[in-house]
């Protein structure tokens, strides 16, 4: 046991402080049957804190960090209400619904969550984004072989995600290692 509280003291704050909100989430959900989007929720606030944007994705210093959601009103309202006064490094954090039609709106998000569309919109959405500051964001199948930077997936009823770290780069993001080392798969 003392040996593991070392390892754990070895590491940085900000990768224990990850650590114990994933923890936290996996005992919340058991408990108190967390929902699904309610993790994923917590998950994008997560990946706001510990993604990099150029600093041209903002249009000032204390400009928001935009989460867009696009394709399900229901997971939009959810997500607005759990994410509502956050804040992630230093910027407040702010929800907004986004068509998967207007891609102007799109690539004006920081965080894009994709849910619940059929394929012919998702590659759509991911030609329209293609190239902008624009963290993707899904739970689609093959979303991140198809070119998204983030996949949610259900592995033994927990979330889980894989990382497209290539993509992320041709985007201008970079996903911070706290994100690459809890991934469960890294596209390099």
């Amino acid at each position: 046991m003392a040996a593991a509280r070392l390892t754990l003291r070895r590491l940085p704050s900000h990768v224990r402080t990850l650590c114990a909100c994933v923890l936290i989430l996996a005992w919340l959900r058991c408990a108190f049957a967390v929902s699904d989007t309610d993790l994923k929720a917590a998950y994008l606030a997560n990946f706001a804190a510990l993604v990099s944007w150029p600093a041209s994705a903002f249009d000032g210093p204390q400009a928001p960090i935009v989460i867009g959601v696009a394709g399900d009103d229901s997971v939009a309202d959810q997500i607005e209400r759990r994410l509502g006064n956050r804040r992630a490094k230093g910027r407040p954090i702010l929800v907004r619904r986004v068509s998967v039609n207007d891609g102007g709106a799109m690539r004006e998000c920081h965080v894009l969550y994709v849910a619940n569309i059929d394929r012919g919109r998702l590659d759509l959405v991911l030609r329209e984004v293609q190239g902008a500051p624009v963290l993707t964001v899904s739970d689609a199948d093959n979303f991140v072989r198809r070119g998204g930077i983030i996949a949610f997936e259900m592995q033994d009823a927990t979330v889980r995600f894989t990382a497209n770290n290539r993509s992320a780069m041709n985007s201008g993001i970079m996903l911070g290692s706290d994100v690459l080392r809890l991934a469960r798969e890294v596209i390099r």
